[in-house]
């Protein structure tokens, strides 16, 4: 049974286990209405943090990927951290802009009528779109790094694209993403 009369909310199992109220509108009656995600913002350098933390390992990991893929694992160590030098930049800026626009300015009130964007949804979904908004992008940099402005450019591009979207996925929901929420805790003492 709970006790609503309570300040705080608690649930009665023989004794009182105290549960966090969650953030909820209430009517003039006093009715709960409408539970109400967590709208805080983060400030800028928080923002620039994890977003420095997501696209280093993103770009360490698919330059590794897609390098040893495009030489069949014929290359130097040079290779692969010129080539992630060289993107790690092009990926930051992308993520600020072309990721957030598409991922959470285009896609969040879509989010928001599925499901709360919090927890879950927060953790995947967001990110999964801002992973298939910039591997496009990504691949015909990548690309055009590799072959120039030639007939090769599209072909390669395609077969970089379709190649390299399933592992972006994968390596940013298991791999990447909970490494950098977890950096980003030790860094501020706070979840992201």
């Amino acid at each position: 049974m709970t006790d609503l009369s309570m300040p705080s909310s608690s649930v009665r199992l023989g004794a009182a286990v105290p549960v966090p109220a969650p953030d909820v509108d209430e009517n003039a009656t006093g009715d709960v209405a409408v539970a109400k995600p967590s709208t805080k913002k983060r400030p800028l350098h928080k923002q620039l943090a994890f977003t420095l933390f997501m696209t280093g390992g993103m770009v360490t990991l698919m330059s590794l990927y897609n390098t040893a893929l495009h030489t069949w694992f014929n290359f130097t160590l040079f290779d692969w951290l010129s080539g992630m030098l060289l993107r790690w930049p092009i990926a930051f800026v992308t993520s600020l802009t072309i990721g957030d626009v598409i991922a959470k300015r285009a896609l969040m009130p879509l989010v928001r009528k599925i499901a709360s964007p919090s927890g879950w949804i927060a953790s995947h979904i967001i990110p999964f779109c801002k992973v298939n908004a910039m591997v496009p992008f990504m691949t015909f940099f990548a690309s055009l790094l590799s072959v120039g402005i030639s007939q090769d450019l599209l072909p390669l591009w395609a077969f970089t694209y379709v190649t390299t979207l399933p592992a972006a996925l994968a390596v940013n929901v298991t791999l990447v993403g909970p490494l950098a929420r977890k950096m980003y805790r030790l860094a501020f003492g706070e979840k992201f």
